[in-house]
């Protein structure tokens, strides 16, 4: 006879960054369908956008309305390429840092690109799903980074369990300053 054994959960062993870059393709995907409201499921219910030259939006609808309202603009492509992603000490929350390339087809028929920055703060659901629970992007052509011409993914990192553990990263190009 074999000694009672507790029954678990599946429990899911997908990676942080694997999880977060899924999220961010589906939000992609969703744009790039002309999907609004699957776009604005990516993000939390009490989630913050704060976009260029635009007040404050708050709401998963405030930014379905701004997702639609871009799509109806003549957004027709996206394409993120995030940086650097850190995953807080708790678990449930990330920060990523990217690039961005917006196209769009103006009304008289012109392609326009926008080509800008980004900062994310993902949280995790209570289903496991990571959301976007605030966002800030700021146009401006940037120059482009060596890992981004090889293909590179993300530099990936936990952050420290406190500020005082934090060693600031020495920029390449500010190394001989110092």
């Amino acid at each position: 006879m074999q000694p009672d054994r507790a029954i678990l959960p599946a429990m899911d062993v997908t990676q942080p960054s694997e999880l977060i870059a899924a999220a961010r393709q589906a939000f992609v995907a969703a744009l790039q369908r002309g999907d609004a409201a699957a776009a604005a499921d990516a993000y939390t219910e009490d989630a913050r956008l704060l976009a260029p030259s635009a007040e404050l939006l708050t709401g998963r609808d405030a930014i379905a309305r701004f997702w639609d309202a871009g799509i109806g603009a003549g957004v027709d492509s996206i394409e993120l390429q995030a940086l650097d992603l850190e995953i807080q000490p708790d678990g449930e929350t990330a920060l990523e840092i990217g690039r961005y390339v917006l196209r769009l087809t103006s009304p008289s028929g012109e392609r326009v690109v926008d080509r800008g920055r980004y900062l994310l703060l993902y949280r995790r659901g209570l289903d496991g799903a990571w959301r976007r629970a605030a966002e800030t992007f700021n146009p401006g052509d940037v120059p482009e980074r060596p890992e981004a011409e090889s293909g590179a993914g993300p530099t990936i990192r936990a952050a420290p369990a406190s500020l005082l553990d934090a060693t600031p990263p020495v920029s390449p190009s500010l190394e001989g300053l110092a």
